[in-house]
C-alpha cells in the first residue's frame, strides 16, 4: 500500500459491484476500486443517504435527477449515468419518494425520517492497492 485516500460520503455518486470488489463513482468523476463486496458497504452506508436499487449498484439519494419507469426502471443521476433498478427492489425505492412527497420534503435531499446515528461522513480508502475500507468513527 503506498498511502490513503480520504472520500466524503457526499462525493460518492453511486457504487458498482464487480464480483468480489466495489467501484465507487465520485462526483468529480475519479473511480475508486476496492477490494470489498457490494454487500459490505450496503451495511456500511447510511440508508437514508444511499440505496441499493440492484444487485449490482447502490446509488447516494442526493444525485437523483429522475426515476424513468418500466420493469424495474432505472435512475438517472444528475451528471448523465443511468442506474438500473431491479423489480425485486422498485417498491422499497419507490417507497422513499413516497415518503419524502408526503412529508413536503425535497427529493433530491438527504432526508432521514426516523431517529439514526450517522457515526461519519467520511469513509477511508486505501489508495492504489485496493484491499481495504474502513468507515472512520
Amino acid at each position: 500500500m503506498e498511502g490513503l485516500k480520504f472520500v466524503e460520503l457526499d462525493e460518492i455518486m453511486y457504487c458498482e459491484s464487480q464480483d468480489n470488489y466495489t467501484r465507487f463513482f465520485l462526483i468529480d468523476g475519479r473511480k475508486i476500486m476496492v477490494s470489498k463486496t457490494i454487500k459490505h458497504f450496503e451495511e456500511m452506508l447510511d440508508p437514508y443517504k444511499f440505496y441499493r436499487v440492484h444487485r449490482s449498484n447502490i446509488i447516494n439519494l442526493k444525485y437523483i435527477d429522475k426515476y424513468v419507469k418500466g420493469e424495474g426502471g432505472y435512475v438517472v443521476l444528475k451528471q448523465g449515468p443511468r442506474v438500473p433498478v431491479s423489480r425485486r427492489r422498485k417498491e422499497g425505492f419507490l417507497q422513499l419518494f413516497n415518503y419524502q412527497i408526503t412529508h413536503k420534503l425535497p427529493v433530491n435531499n438527504h432526508f432521514v425520517p426516523f431517529s439514526k446515528r450517522v457515526v461519519s461522513d467520511r469513509i477511508l480508502f486505501t489508495n492504489f492497492t485496493p484491499r481495504k475500507i474502513e468507515k472512520l468513527r
